[in-house]
């Protein structure tokens, strides 16, 4: 049965309950992402520095990821030497099975599949956005347009941001010139 010391730190704004604790040195400086995703109850994740327990220096923490998913994610800069303890606790006392997985973050290429869309035909510009990484949860990419045409003036407007299903790997957009007597460069 898993308890809190009492000494233990608040883990994402609420007092520890019902932790579990893990103590993880990287061997390389990266960002990775820290996950409950896979844990059968609602969790609290928390990424600490130091010792004892009472002396703990948090780096970061997480209640829920958001849209409905109660298990916890957080994406830290590790330093490769450096001891990280990571408590998974649960909201309101909440205990079950863990699952904890430290993950590289994913990658998001784009690349245009189609460079000759233009205004003269129905000729539309195909943009294949793919991830890599763990595609095993959704991915949210928020994004920008830029150049020097406008969206509604020049192009029908696509919407940041894009979402990967899980499981999903590539994503297309398409970008469908509009008929105007503006010239426009290139």
């Amino acid at each position: 049965q898993a308890t809190a010391e009492g000494s233990e730190p608040s883990h994402a704004g609420t007092a520890a309950a019902a932790s579990v604790w893990w103590n993880w040195t990287p061997t390389v400086s990266q960002t990775v992402l820290i996950s409950t995703a896979g844990s059968n109850f609602d969790t609290r994740l928390a990424v600490y520095t130091g010792a004892p327990v009472s002396a703990l220096t948090l780096v970061a923490q997480n209640e829920d990821q958001g849209n409905g998913v109660t298990t916890s994610l957080i994406s830290v800069a590790v330093v490769a030497g450096t001891t990280y303890s990571i408590a998974v606790d649960g909201f309101a006392a909440a205990t079950g099975n863990v699952a904890l997985s430290i993950s590289l973050p994913p990658t998001v290429s784009v690349v245009a599949t189609d460079a000759a869309a233009s205004e003269a035909g129905p000729n539309t510009g195909t943009f294949i956005v793919g991830r890599s990484g763990s595609t095993a949860a959704a991915l949210t990419v928020y994004f920008s347009v830029g150049g020097t045409a406008s969206d509604y003036a020049d192009y029908t407007a696509f919407a940041s941001p894009l979402t990967f299903a899980a499981g999903q790997a590539v994503r297309a957009l398409t970008v469908t010139p509009l008929a105007d007597t503006q010239y426009e460069g290139d």
